[in-house]
C-alpha cells in the first residue's frame, strides 16, 4: 500500500537530487500538499514523492522532516457545469478618448504596420518557430520603449504579455478582482473597468495565475528546463516565471526562445546533453533578445515554474 504523506512546512522544495543547492529545485510544494512516497534514499532524512503540482505530476526528493503522514486522498468529486466558473480571458481596452500612460501600459499592443500575425494552432512545428523569432524580433524593434527600464522600474510582465499575444495565446495583463470573480461564479457578466473589477498583474501574481489557472486557459506546466527548450523548440509559446520570496519586490517572467532560427551562436547552454539554461528572450533590468540563463535558480525567488502553451 502506497504511503502518504502532508506538507507541514510553509513551503517545501521538491529536489531531483537529495541534495540542497539552486540547481536541484523542481518545485515548491504548499503546506498541507498531499505527497506519495515512491522509495526511501541513501541519504538519512530524505524520501523519494510523487507530487502534483496543478495538472503536473512530478517526482523527486523531500526533506522528511517537513512531511506527517496522512491518508490516501479520496476520488474527487466530478464538478458540474465546469466551464461555467472558469472566467472569461480579460483584456483592457480603454475607452475611446482615454489612453492614459498607466492604460496604455496595462493594454495590449495597437495594430501596427508590420506587426506579425499570431501563430495558428494547425501551423507545423517550423511555421510556429517562424512566428515566435518574428513576435521577438518586432517586439523588439517599434516598440521598444514599452519595455525600457528606468526609475526602478521595469516591464518583464507586459513584454510577456505581448509575446504571448503575437504567439496566439492567452497570458493576463489584467484580471478579475476577487468580487469580480464571484459575480462571474454566480453567472453574471462583469464589465471591464481598471481598478474595479479588474488589476494589473505583475509577475508575482503571474506565477500564481499560471499555477492555479494556467491549464485552463491550455498552457501545461514542465517540470525541466530541459523540457522547457524542447517545447520551445518544437514552435510551442514557452514561459518561466519566478515567484519573490519579498513580494514587496517583482518576480521575474521570460518567453523561452526557439534555438532553430535563432541568430548564429544562440543557443541554450547543456550540459552532459541536458538543458541547464534555457534560451530567454526579456524584458527586464536587462532587456535581450535572446541570451542562456538560469535566473530562476536565485535564491531570490521562493517559487519558479516552466509552463507551455501548444
Amino acid at each position: 500500500m502506497a504511503s502518504w504523506f502532508k506538507v507541514t512546512a510553509t513551503a517545501l522544495n521538491l529536489r531531483s537530487r537529495p541534495v540542497v543547492k539552486p540547481s536541484t529545485r523542481l518545485a515548491t510544494l504548499n503546506q498541507g500538499q498531499l505527497v506519495r512516497q515512491l522509495g526511501g534514499s541513501t541519504t538519512p532524512g530524505w524520501i523519494e514523492v510523487e507530487a502534483k503540482v496543478g495538472a503536473t505530476v512530478f517526482k523527486g526528493f523531500v526533506s522528511k522532516a517537513h512531511l506527517t503522514p496522512a491518508p490516501a486522498p479520496a476520488p474527487p468529486p466530478v464538478p458540474a457545469a465546469l466551464a461555467a466558473v472558469i472566467p472569461a480571458a480579460v483584456h483592457l481596452t480603454p475607452p475611446k478618448g482615454v489612453r492614459t500612460a498607466q492604460i496604455a501600459m496595462a493594454s495590449g499592443l495597437k495594430a501596427a504596420t508590420g506587426m506579425p500575425l499570431p501563430r495558428k494552432p494547425s501551423d507545423t512545428s517550423a511555421k510556429k518557430v517562424v512566428a515566435l523569432h518574428a513576435a521577438i524580433a518586432w517586439l523588439d524593434s517599434p516598440t521598444g520603449g514599452r519595455y525600457a527600464p528606468g526609475a526602478g522600474k521595469t516591464y518583464c510582465n507586459i513584454y510577456a504579455y505581448d509575446y504571448a499575444n503575437l504567439a496566439g495565446v492567452y497570458l493576463p495583463r489584467v484580471w478579475w478582482m476577487d468580487k469580480a470573480l464571484l459575480a462571474i461564479a454566480r453567472g453574471e457578466t462583469p464589465e471591464v473597468a481598471y481598478g474595479e473589477t479588474v488589476r494589473e498583474m505583475n509577475a508575482n501574481s503571474l506565477y500564481d495565475w499560471l499555477a492555479h489557472w494556467g491549464d485552463d486557459y491550455g498552457w501545461r506546466r514542465l517540470t525541466t528546463p530541459d523540457e522547457a527548450q524542447a517545447a520551445a523548440n518544437a514552435g510551442e509559446a514557452v514561459l518561466i516565471c519566478a515567484k519573490r520570496k519579498d513580494l514587496s519586490r517583482s518576480g521575474h517572467i521570460t518567453a523561452v526562445a526557439p534555438e532553430p532560427g535563432a541568430p548564429v551562436g544562440m543557443t541554450a547552454t547543456r550540459v552532459g546533453g541536458k538543458v541547464t539554461r534555457p534560451l530567454l528572450s526579456q524584458a527586464g533590468s536587462v532587456n535581450f533578445r535572446y541570451r542562456a540563463n538560469s535566473f530562476y535558480l536565485g535564491d531570490q525567488f521562493q517559487a519558479f515554474g516552466f509552463w507551455a502553451h501548444a
